[in-house]
């Protein structure tokens, strides 16, 4: 099984992707988070910034394209295709209002018809070429019935992954995964899986892993893509990797948070990030985006992390972040 690290927008740039790889391993794929393609140019130069390949050396990196025109995502992939990439995925995932209501994203998923329109411009042009075109969807924009229908579009395309997060736009990361439709993706779909939602801990690994084999179907799931948890856990496939190796050696392993790897981590990417971003607040912005996710390793810590997210110049970030860690050393 591989293992991905979804995209997040405005967590996982090519910073935390360097510097993730630098102290943790067990990542197959990276996803970068998505460009959004215009009549004047298919990316702006910040996105380009995250994208050249002098960022992402030693990485497998796939960049993601949110739009519903054809043609700029024809003009994403050629550009794409000249910085050496050999993958593209469509983001029919996001399920942000402001995405939406320009019918992108999960938008888009609510348009059967124009998505059809759109799959068939593209798979119908030459200029893709050998580009791999891969696509992350939810079941549905309002209701999860809408799942069937748009499983006959994707089926009729060489989609090279589809990744299924089991949810629709207006549930969010809220509720329940709904595996039910899952299921019907392995009994019916003719192209490999990769699932994605709520992979938080080694036990949520472990269900999906089983209830992957006990639903086997036509369907290979070729990957489980993971994102919360990974920012809430950095060791989690780490563990997971073990875990598999040792359940093969009948062996039993306790699992405990390395915090002296994990602070070095922290300090490595706060200090990129010192070296591009200016003035404090952006890169306390940046570096509290990560914490609202990496604060649930650190329990029973909750002044410390309030003083945490006050912090509004770098002495008082950098004071609090060693108070964080100080018990847990």
């Amino acid at each position: 099984m591989d293992y991905y690290f979804a995209p997040m927008e405005g967590v996982t740039g090519y910073i935390f992707r360097n510097t993730f790889h630098q102290y943790y391993g067990g990542i197959d794929r990276f996803f970068a988070p998505f460009i959004s393609p215009a009549k004047e140019a298919s990316m702006t130069w910040r996105e380009r910034k995250e994208l050249v390949p002098e960022h992402n050396e030693g990485l497998c990196v796939v960049p993601q394209v949110l739009t519903n025109r054809a043609d700029f995502f024809i003009q994403a992939v050629r550009d794409l295709s000249e910085m050496g990439y050999r993958e593209v995925n469509l983001n029919l995932g996001c399920p942000s209002g402001t995405v939406v209501s320009k019918g992108k994203g999960s938008g888009f998923l609510a348009r059967p018809d124009e998505l059809e329109q759109f799959f068939d411009r593209v798979f119908d042009c030459k200029e893709i070429g050998e580009m791999k075109i891969s696509v992350k969807t939810r079941l549905g924009k309002n209701t999860p019935q809408e799942f069937e229908e748009l499983l006959q579009i994707y089926n009729r395309y060489p989609i090279a992954e589809l990744t299924i997060h089991p949810r629709i736009q207006k549930e969010f990361y809220k509720g329940r995964v709904r595996m039910e439709y899952f299921d019907h993706a392995l009994k019916n779909s003719r192209n490999p899986l990769v699932y994605n939602g709520d992979l938080c801990t080694l036990k949520d690994l472990a269900d999906i892993r089983q209830h992957l084999e006990e639903k086997r179907g036509e369907a290979q799931v070729t990957a489980l893509m993971i994102g919360r948890g990974l920012l809430k856990n950095p060791e989690l496939v780490e563990w997971e990797r073990r875990k598999e190796k040792q359940e093969k050696d009948r062996e039993e392993t306790a699992y405990s948070m390395d915090y002296r790897r994990l602070k070095a981590f922290h300090d490595e990417i706060y200090a990129r990030y010192k070296e591009v971003m200016s003035p404090d607040k952006n890169v306390l912005y940046r570096m509290k985006e990560i914490w609202s996710f990496l604060a649930e390793a650190f329990p029973d810590s909750g002044r410390e992390l309030k003083n945490l997210r006050k912090s509004e110049r770098f002495a008082e970030y950098e004071g609090a972040v060693l108070s964080v860690f100080q018990t847990f050393f």
